[in-house]
């Protein structure tokens, strides 16, 4: 079996780049995993679903995006001009029928 090389560093712009020890590539891991874990817990109700499509409007200042899911569900977001969220709602629909699973509003600061 041959031996391995050692990576050399490499030149860009005139600049020797080093590469990557492997303890840094696992702490970047870790960084990656930890801000993924973060990002699935924000909106647990969206979390593994399967989206059918996205729509957007930008009505009287205020955009506003709606994400719907195979299952019939409806995941929706009103931002104000500042672009903070406004509010955010998870509403199932099934036929004719609607219920509201989770809402959360924000008041605008301006």
């Amino acid at each position: 079996m041959p031996k391995k090389k050692k990576p050399k560093a490499v030149i860009v712009d005139g600049v020797p780049i080093k590469p990557i020890s492997p303890a840094e590539h696992r702490r970047l891991e870790m960084r990656i995993k930890k801000k993924y874990e973060k990002l699935r817990r924000r909106y647990p109700e969206v979390h593994g679903k399967k989206v059918d499509w996205i729509s957007h409007c930008h009505e009287e200042g205020y955009l506003s995006f709606n994400v719907r899911f195979t299952d019939g569900k409806n995941f929706s977001i009103l931002c104000s001009p500042q672009m903070g969220r406004t509010s955010r709602s998870c509403v199932a629909q099934q036929s004719s029928r609607t219920s509201l699973i989770s809402q959360t509003l924000r008041r605008a600061t301006p």
